[in-house]
């Protein structure tokens, strides 16, 4: 919710960013995000703008678009060291090596990279190759990661995703560079239709025990309306009871598993995701796994030694800058580059904008979206705040933003106490865990009435041309929740 859209040509936004550039002095981290529309089939739960490339010449219209667009923004953020880059989609891995390699080559040349940055990218285990995986290491990228979702290729092909089943997904962690040059994170959706939570557990066992040992990620299903009606016939409650399995008892059994494995649950509270961290080497690593181990990490010094007589830059994992999309996980002012169609920007403060034409239509390169301010930055940096951690600091708030939380939403603040939504806690404020659908209406305290006057106002108007009705143009306070 962020007012009245606009719409920013690409030499435009080229002067925002140089703006932001001159301003930054610094202080700003800086992320480039590069989105690759692409898969080899849709699938059933997937809501990100994507398509299901029919040609070859699909790729390279995509390739031009994404080079031009590098050209134009290059120049006017030289200013700017990058922090992160993220190649997402869609499936970066549906490209062919050569153009990975084009794409790679034109961001070394157009931008400037801090020694540190991290460069990760999203894979397809059935579209993956050693060359593909050789291109993506030989540029530098540092942490892989691809949606398992389920380890069963009956469930899958159910959604549209091909019969991906265990062999696969083993395949492709056994194809990654070593701990030693790379980190590895796997996807698993929680409440997918024909899952049961004992097939999640087993799912995230068997990964956790491959030798490499990815970091798991289990993020929870948020259903479509065609989801909900293809796999729970309409039923919003049928899809929400799926959901609720997944609750305290799912929890706790797989906090205990993961300690089995040697590894650690974080987030085990949230309603949107958890995520499983190795910890050390399992008490379940075989020798076998051990040799197999040691020879990644052999291949990985092989690879090193091969780029230091050659001449080439090493780049050895450590203390990266790790990507994100929010300040809030940043911990300081945030500024994000996206190239590609649908790819969103992020200028702290300036603007936010979304790259149109979307994926598969034709066009000249544009950005849709809105000015922001700081306050526009400070309210989605408290609602991800209270998401994901239940608790709002105010010295890093204070820090980022030269206010506090109790000063800039006092109303809310008001209200959250009255209801026992929010105490106060040493530092800040800690919340209570609410379901995603209660913590969105009670966010709605945040939003200023009139975006939300503007936001009734457009989907009124869109009504009425929907049902070929005329409106009057009259706005009535925002009822808050």
């Amino acid at each position: 919710m962020r007012g009245k859209p606009r719409v920013w040509s690409e030499a435009e936004m080229a002067g925002l960013w140089k703006s932001a550039a001159e301003a930054s002095g610094g202080r700003s981290a800086n992320h480039l995000y590069v989105h690759v529309p692409f898969c080899k089939s849709i699938c059933a739960f997937c809501n990100y703008d994507r398509l299901k490339p029919s040609s070859a010449d699909g790729l390279r219209e995509w390739r031009d678009r994404v080079l031009a667009s590098m050209r134009t923004l290059g120049p006017a953020v030289r200013d700017l060291s990058f922090h992160a880059l993220y190649f997402g989609g869609g499936t970066p891995s549906v490209l062919p090596s050569a153009i990975l390699r084009e794409v790679f080559e034109g961001l070394d040349a157009q931008f400037r990279w801090h020694p540190f940055a991290s460069r990760s990218i999203e894979l397809d285990p059935a579209t993956v190759n050693a060359s593909k995986i050789r291109a993506m290491v030989d540029h530098g990228f540092d942490h892989f990661s691809f949606g398992v979702q389920t380890r069963s290729a009956h469930v899958n092909v159910q959604h549209n995703r091909g019969p991906q089943g265990p062999s696969t997904v083993d395949r492709c962690l056994d194809l990654l560079p070593g701990p030693l040059l790379s980190t590895v994170a796997v996807d698993v959706l929680i409440g997918l239709a024909g899952v049961t939570p004992d097939d999640t557990l087993a799912d995230a066992e068997a990964l956790m025990l491959h030798p490499r040992r990815p970091r798991v990620d289990l993020f929870h299903l948020t259903p479509t309306r065609s989801y909900v009606q293809s796999h729970f016939g309409g039923s919003r409650d049928r899809a929400s009871d799926a959901l609720a399995r997944y609750d305290d008892p799912f929890r706790d059994r797989l906090a205990r598993l993961a300690h089995r494995c040697g590894y650690a649950l974080h987030n085990a509270d949230s309603h949107h995701f958890h995520t499983l961290h190795p910890q050390g080497r399992s008490r379940y690593t075989s020798v076998q796994n051990l040799r197999d181990l040691g020879g990644q990490l052999g291949r990985d010094l092989q690879s090193l030694a091969a780029k230091y007589r050659a001449g080439k830059t090493l780049r050895i994992r450590g203390p990266r800058h790790g990507y994100t999309q929010l300040a809030n996980t940043a911990g300081r002012q945030h500024n994000l580059l996206g190239l590609g169609p649908s790819a969103r920007s992020q200028i702290f403060g300036i603007a936010s904008a979304q790259t149109i034409p979307a994926a598969g239509q034709s066009g000249r390169t544009a950005y849709r979206g809105a000015t922001i301010d700081p306050s526009d930055e400070l309210r989605t940096f408290i609602i991800f705040d209270i998401r994901d951690h239940a608790f709002v600091d105010e010295k890093r708030v204070q820090k980022i933003f030269n206010t506090t939380f109790a000063e800039s939403f006092a109303d809310a603040l008001s209200v959250w106490l009255e209801e026992g939504f929010v105490q106060p806690a040493s530092n800040g404020w800690r919340f209570q865990r609410r379901r995603p659908e209660v913590l969105s209406t009670l966010m709605l305290w945040l939003v200023p009435d009139q975006i939300l006057e503007q936001v009734i106002e457009d989907k009124s108007q869109q009504t009425a041309r929907k049902h070929g009705e005329s409106q009057p143009n009259a706005r009535s306070r925002a009822p808050r929740p």
